[in-house]
């Protein structure tokens, strides 16, 4: 069973550029992947450039895209923007760096937005 998760950016004018991501969403696996591995804007950026993913990696190159590795649509698969963090819609786990404080933010469906590094990155 896949644990999903919405990964993006929270650009300087509030807007949020998201991607889909279907499998190991959870904290200890995305998240703790995201929180070591991707550090800066540009980071992030490489990241979504490949658009919606089955598999997240270390970087873009380890990681499973539904276009570049499976031959999906690409206008199936390209991110998604949004006015605001708070209009994402997101999957059971959100993942959100903002480009101003180059800050991972996550929540699951049933909690609040607050910086990664401060999650239970153990818990599923």
């Amino acid at each position: 069973m896949a644990t999903r998760s919405t990964i993006g950016i929270i650009r300087k004018d509030g807007t949020v550029d998201t991607v889909y991501c279907h499998w190991d969403g959870y904290y200890s696996n995305n998240g703790a992947i995201l929180l070591d591995n991707y550090k800066t804007t540009k980071d992030v950026e490489a990241l979504l450039e490949g658009g919606d993913m089955s598999i997240l990696g270390v970087d873009p190159d380890s990681t499973e895209y539904y276009v570049r590795d499976r031959g999906e649509a690409p206008e199936n698969c390209a991110p998604v923007t949004y006015p605001s963090p708070e209009r994402v819609h997101g999957e059971s786990y959100v993942y959100l760096f903002d480009e101003v404080t180059e800050e991972w933010h996550a929540k699951t469906y049933d909690e609040d937005f607050g910086l990664l590094e401060d999650k239970d990155l153990l818990r599923k």
